[in-house]
């Protein structure tokens, strides 16, 4: 994938998100029997859609290459 040019990177991340949100129930139903979460809202809205969210959020970074910038927070001395 490192080979790859970031806009195919992020048509993939965009395309895989799509095909998760495409079995959401059956996904969130899995992750329930496995760990035991509660099923609504924990897995099949709040974690589902953080996680269709930042594959998403990954692709637009990509597309726009701003994950090239470096992140600071002066005010706790952070950067990234």
């Amino acid at each position: 994938m490192r080979l790859r040019p970031g806009a195919q990177i992020a048509g993939f991340l965009e395309d895989y998100a799509a095909r998760l949100e495409g079995d959401r129930a059956g996904i969130a139903q899995i992750a329930h029997e496995e760990t035991a979460l509660p099923l609504a809202p924990r897995l099949s809205e709040v974690e589902f859609n953080r996680m269709c969210f930042q594959l998403r959020e990954a692709a637009r970074c990509l597309r726009d290459e701003s994950w090239r910038e470096v992140a600071r927070d002066e005010k706790n001395s952070l950067r990234s």
